[in-house]
């Protein structure tokens, strides 16, 4: 099971921005809005520092978990550098479950969608038996007529 360690958890963060307003000089207002990000739980940090030295070495340790890639032969293209929250773990098993649901949800209808066309089906067969008994009927009748009009074609003759 996956823990934080205790240096990379809201809490720990939260109370570095306690340290840092306690220090003379540092301007209040921009660590009120990291108190407001942090009880959001969203804030941006920013790792910034020459090619592989390391930086997503300690965003996972920071973490906790290898979600990184570290140790990679090329650099990284900025348009693949995303944003992590704390609560990612559970963000991802949240979007495993939305996507299970909604698969099931597909697979429910695609059922339904079996269900109703092997009605129709069925209604279309029965349809068409009764259709083709009653024109074998009329038929049957017509081959009578016709050989009662024979018959009688024979015995004029």
């Amino acid at each position: 099971m996956h823990t934080e360690p205790p240096d990379a958890s809201p809490a720990a963060v939260g109370a570095l921005v306690e340290a840092a307003a306690a220090i003379p000089g540092v301007p209040q207002a921009p660590l009120a809005d990291l108190r407001g990000k942090l009880a959001q739980h969203a804030f941006n940090l920013v790792v910034a520092g020459e090619f592989k030295r390391c930086k997503s070495s300690l965003i996972n340790a920071l973490l906790g978990a290898g979600l990184l890639p570290a140790f990679v032969s090329h650099p990284i293209p900025l348009r693949q550098a995303g944003r992590l929250r704390h609560d990612f773990e559970e963000r991802i098993k949240a979007s495993v479950r939305d996507f299970r649901r909604e698969m099931l949800d597909r697979i429910e209808a695609t059922l339904a969608g079996i269900e109703t066309a092997i009605g129709q089906g069925r209604a279309l067969r029965q349809r068409g038996e009764s259709e083709t008994a009653s024109r074998q009927r009329e038929l049957a009748e017509g081959l009578g007529r016709i050989a009662v009009l024979e018959a009688r074609s024979l015995s004029d003759l």
